[in-house]
């Protein structure tokens, strides 16, 4: 038999379903969570409306970088460290907590698998976000600054960002 939608979901919720929100990656797995409104009965044709979303992953960049270091750091790394690199709320559904429990749900994640740090890349200019990370308990990197991450007994130096990014960092 064919795989189907749950009733009453949007195309987008329901392809998520199906893989179980989870995107094979050449390190570990994406994470795909998402928020949906339940609309009003005769609402039209999908009452189910996607209000928020939020996308986690291995920095994968990052650890191909370190394959000097082997295998061993390698999925060790995959395991301890994530990033967010997507969290959107549609602007119908703001101010509802919304992102703050698609958030919360990643940390969760996270800590189950055995990780140790969640990071996000905010936009340097855009102060409200870097504030709102801040007060979930992020806080951002300096400049420059390096965190010490140990894998296997041995550091690895994690500095992620670029020009016009803050990287906003949560110890788990």
């Amino acid at each position: 038999m064919p795989w189907m939608p749950a009733p009453g979901r949007s195309a987008f919720a329901a392809a998520i379903d199906k893989t179980g929100g989870q995107i094979p990656l050449p390190h570990g797995h994406g994470v795909v969570l998402i928020a949906t409104t339940v609309g009003a009965a005769g609402a039209g044709p999908d009452p189910c409306q996607v209000a928020g979303m939020l996308y986690k992953c291995p920095p994968i960049r990052f650890i191909d970088e370190c394959a000097d270091e082997g295998d061993t750091v390698q999925r060790g790394l995959t395991r301890l460290l994530a990033e967010i690199e997507l969290l959107a709320v549609a602007p119908h559904a703001r101010m509802q907590g919304i992102g703050g429990a698609l958030l919360s749900e990643a940390e969760q994640m996270a800590r189950t698998r055995g990780g140790r740090l969640l990071y996000a890349k905010v936009r340097d200019a855009d102060r409200p976000v870097v504030r709102w990370y801040r007060r979930r308990g992020y806080r951002p990197l300096a400049w420059g600054e390096t965190v010490d991450v140990v894998v296997a007994r041995r550091r690895v130096g994690f500095a992620a960002g670029a020009d016009g990014f803050r990287v906003m960092i949560k110890a788990l």
